[in-house]
Protein backbone atom coordinates (compact mmCIF):
# COMPACT_ATOMS: atom_id res chain seq x y z
CA UNK A 1 0.00 0.00 0.00
CA UNK A 2 1.18 3.17 -0.55
CA UNK A 3 2.12 5.82 2.08
CA UNK A 4 -0.25 8.44 3.08
CA UNK A 5 1.17 11.58 4.41
CA UNK A 6 0.01 14.15 6.39
CA UNK A 7 -4.02 13.10 6.81
CA UNK A 8 -5.61 13.68 9.85
CA UNK A 9 -6.76 10.00 11.31
CA UNK A 10 -10.15 10.72 9.87
CA UNK A 11 -9.30 11.94 6.39
CA UNK A 12 -6.83 8.45 6.43
CA UNK A 13 -9.36 6.54 6.58
CA UNK A 14 -10.99 7.73 3.65
CA UNK A 15 -8.05 7.99 1.90
CA UNK A 16 -7.39 4.50 2.54
CA UNK A 17 -10.86 2.96 1.58
CA UNK A 18 -10.56 5.09 -2.07
CA UNK A 19 -7.36 3.49 -2.41
CA UNK A 20 -8.23 0.00 -2.16
CA UNK A 21 -11.51 0.89 -3.71
CA UNK A 22 -9.71 2.07 -6.98
CA UNK A 23 -7.17 -1.37 -6.76
CA UNK A 24 -10.22 -3.79 -6.91
CA UNK A 25 -11.93 -1.87 -9.95
CA UNK A 26 -8.38 -1.80 -11.75
CA UNK A 27 -7.96 -5.53 -10.94
CA UNK A 28 -11.72 -5.88 -12.26
CA UNK A 29 -11.25 -3.37 -15.22
CA UNK A 30 -8.50 -5.27 -16.20
CA UNK A 31 -9.95 -8.48 -16.28
CA UNK A 32 -13.17 -7.16 -17.80
CA UNK A 33 -11.13 -5.90 -21.09
CA UNK A 34 -12.34 -6.90 -24.57
CA UNK A 35 -15.84 -8.00 -22.63
CA UNK A 36 -18.81 -6.78 -24.06
CA UNK A 37 -19.18 -4.63 -21.39
CA UNK A 38 -16.24 -3.46 -21.16
CA UNK A 39 -16.85 -2.52 -25.27
CA UNK A 40 -19.79 -1.04 -23.85
CA UNK A 41 -18.47 1.25 -21.35
CA UNK A 42 -16.10 2.44 -23.56
CA UNK A 43 -18.30 3.37 -26.61
CA UNK A 44 -19.83 5.17 -24.06
CA UNK A 45 -16.89 7.54 -22.62
CA UNK A 46 -14.10 7.41 -25.03
CA UNK A 47 -16.52 7.67 -28.38
CA UNK A 48 -17.28 5.54 -31.07
CA UNK A 49 -14.45 4.14 -34.02
CA UNK A 50 -14.38 1.30 -36.54
CA UNK A 51 -11.45 -0.61 -37.75
CA UNK A 52 -8.00 -0.36 -37.30
CA UNK A 53 -8.83 2.90 -35.14
CA UNK A 54 -11.44 1.24 -32.74
CA UNK A 55 -8.75 -1.81 -32.21
CA UNK A 56 -5.62 0.99 -31.57
CA UNK A 57 -7.80 3.25 -29.05
CA UNK A 58 -9.32 -0.30 -27.42
CA UNK A 59 -5.41 -1.36 -27.24
CA UNK A 60 -4.07 2.03 -25.95
CA UNK A 61 -6.66 1.69 -22.77
CA UNK A 62 -5.85 -1.72 -22.24
CA UNK A 63 -2.46 -1.12 -21.79
CA UNK A 64 -2.93 2.32 -19.55
CA UNK A 65 -5.20 -0.10 -17.19
CA UNK A 66 -2.81 -2.46 -17.29
CA UNK A 67 -0.07 0.15 -16.08
CA UNK A 68 -2.01 1.54 -13.71
CA UNK A 69 -2.60 -1.51 -11.72
CA UNK A 70 0.94 -2.19 -12.00
CA UNK A 71 1.70 1.25 -10.26
CA UNK A 72 -1.18 0.65 -7.66
CA UNK A 73 -0.29 -2.53 -6.87
CA UNK A 74 3.71 -1.94 -6.98
CA UNK A 75 3.31 1.24 -4.30
CA UNK A 76 5.53 3.70 -6.60
CA UNK A 77 3.86 6.53 -5.27
CA UNK A 78 2.73 7.91 -1.70
CA UNK A 79 -0.15 9.83 -1.30
CA UNK A 80 -0.07 13.65 0.85
CA UNK A 81 -2.09 16.25 1.96
CA UNK A 82 -1.85 19.47 0.34
CA UNK A 83 -4.10 21.98 2.30
CA UNK A 84 -3.03 25.08 0.51
CA UNK A 85 -5.27 23.66 -2.62
CA UNK A 86 -8.09 26.09 -3.10
CA UNK A 87 -8.54 25.74 -6.91
CA UNK A 88 -8.18 22.31 -7.53
CA UNK A 89 -9.17 18.51 -6.20
CA UNK A 90 -6.01 16.56 -6.30
CA UNK A 91 -2.52 16.49 -8.73
CA UNK A 92 0.32 13.88 -9.30
CA UNK A 93 4.09 14.97 -9.77
CA UNK A 94 4.50 13.00 -12.59
CA UNK A 95 7.95 13.68 -14.23
CA UNK A 96 7.46 16.25 -17.00
CA UNK A 97 5.08 13.74 -18.84
CA UNK A 98 4.42 16.70 -21.71
CA UNK A 99 8.65 16.14 -22.17
CA UNK A 100 8.40 12.24 -22.26
CA UNK A 101 5.60 12.12 -24.70
CA UNK A 102 3.28 10.45 -22.92
CA UNK A 103 2.39 6.64 -23.56
CA UNK A 104 5.01 3.83 -23.13
CA UNK A 105 7.28 6.80 -23.30
CA UNK A 106 6.19 8.12 -20.51
CA UNK A 107 6.27 4.86 -18.28
CA UNK A 108 10.30 4.33 -19.27
CA UNK A 109 11.15 8.50 -18.92
CA UNK A 110 10.05 8.29 -15.40
CA UNK A 111 11.79 4.89 -14.12
CA UNK A 112 14.68 5.87 -16.13
CA UNK A 113 14.30 9.05 -14.20
CA UNK A 114 14.19 7.47 -10.64
CA UNK A 115 17.17 5.05 -11.55
CA UNK A 116 19.48 7.98 -12.75
CA UNK A 117 18.36 9.42 -9.19
CA UNK A 118 16.65 12.47 -10.88
CA UNK A 119 13.33 12.24 -8.99
CA UNK A 120 12.17 10.37 -5.63
CA UNK A 121 11.51 6.96 -5.98
CA UNK A 122 8.20 7.64 -4.84
CA UNK A 123 6.10 9.99 -6.64
CA UNK A 124 3.51 11.91 -4.62
CA UNK A 125 0.09 12.28 -5.45
CA UNK A 126 -1.34 15.17 -3.86
CA UNK A 127 -5.27 15.62 -2.36
CA UNK A 128 -6.27 18.74 -1.10
CA UNK A 129 -9.62 19.74 0.83
CA UNK A 130 -11.93 19.86 -1.73
CA UNK A 131 -11.14 15.79 -2.49
CA UNK A 132 -12.39 15.21 0.74
CA UNK A 133 -16.14 16.71 -0.26
CA UNK A 134 -16.73 15.13 -3.26
CA UNK A 135 -18.98 11.75 -3.06
CA UNK A 136 -17.03 8.82 -2.64
CA UNK A 137 -18.43 7.60 -6.36
CA UNK A 138 -20.49 9.44 -8.62
CA UNK A 139 -21.11 8.45 -12.53
CA UNK A 140 -21.59 11.88 -13.74
CA UNK A 141 -19.71 14.28 -11.74
CA UNK A 142 -15.80 14.37 -10.05
CA UNK A 143 -15.74 11.84 -7.43
CA UNK A 144 -12.93 10.36 -5.00
CA UNK A 145 -12.67 7.61 -6.72
CA UNK A 146 -12.43 9.21 -10.65
CA UNK A 147 -10.34 11.74 -9.04
CA UNK A 148 -8.15 8.83 -7.61
CA UNK A 149 -7.98 7.14 -11.06
CA UNK A 150 -7.14 10.24 -12.97
CA UNK A 151 -4.40 11.49 -11.04
CA UNK A 152 -2.91 7.94 -10.92
CA UNK A 153 -3.47 7.64 -15.15
CA UNK A 154 -1.34 10.97 -15.32
CA UNK A 155 1.20 8.88 -13.17
CA UNK A 156 1.02 5.68 -15.54
CA UNK A 157 1.04 6.70 -18.59
CA UNK A 158 1.66 10.24 -18.66
CA UNK A 159 -1.98 11.16 -19.55
CA UNK A 160 -2.87 14.46 -20.18
CA UNK A 161 -5.63 17.07 -19.37
CA UNK A 162 -6.60 17.90 -22.90
CA UNK A 163 -7.93 21.30 -22.48
CA UNK A 164 -6.89 22.04 -26.50
CA UNK A 165 -10.27 23.10 -27.87
CA UNK A 166 -11.66 23.35 -24.63
CA UNK A 167 -13.04 21.35 -21.21
CA UNK A 168 -11.48 18.94 -20.27
CA UNK A 169 -12.43 18.54 -16.61
CA UNK A 170 -15.93 16.70 -15.30
CA UNK A 171 -19.01 15.38 -17.27
CA UNK A 172 -18.57 17.94 -19.66
CA UNK A 173 -14.93 17.30 -20.50
CA UNK A 174 -15.47 13.62 -21.18
CA UNK A 175 -18.36 14.34 -23.09
CA UNK A 176 -16.57 17.08 -25.34
CA UNK A 177 -13.23 14.28 -25.67
CA UNK A 178 -15.88 11.37 -26.79
CA UNK A 179 -17.42 13.35 -29.31
CA UNK A 180 -13.41 14.22 -30.94
CA UNK A 181 -13.58 10.41 -31.10
CA UNK A 182 -11.71 7.81 -28.76
CA UNK A 183 -7.78 8.11 -30.28
CA UNK A 184 -8.15 11.31 -28.77
CA UNK A 185 -10.55 10.51 -25.90
CA UNK A 186 -8.20 7.63 -24.08
CA UNK A 187 -5.48 10.04 -23.43
CA UNK A 188 -7.60 12.74 -21.65
CA UNK A 189 -7.10 11.29 -17.67
CA UNK A 190 -10.77 12.70 -16.99
CA UNK A 191 -12.23 10.31 -19.89
CA UNK A 192 -10.03 7.40 -17.82
CA UNK A 193 -11.15 8.17 -14.24
CA UNK A 194 -15.36 8.18 -16.09
CA UNK A 195 -14.56 4.90 -17.59
CA UNK A 196 -12.72 2.75 -14.47
CA UNK A 197 -15.81 4.53 -12.40
CA UNK A 198 -18.35 3.17 -14.74
CA UNK A 199 -16.81 -0.05 -15.28
CA UNK A 200 -16.73 -0.34 -11.66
Amino acid sequence: MAKFLGFSPTQQTVVTKIYRDCRVILENAHAKAGTEGWRNVFTQIMGSASGPALKSAEQALEETIKVMFMRIGGQSFDVTYEATFTNTNADMLSVGHAVSGGGASHTTFVDEARQQGAVSSRLPMRLGPNFFAMDDRNLFEQSKVETFLHELSHHSVGSIDDSNGGECYGWTGVTRLKGLGPARAVWNAENIGFFLTWLG
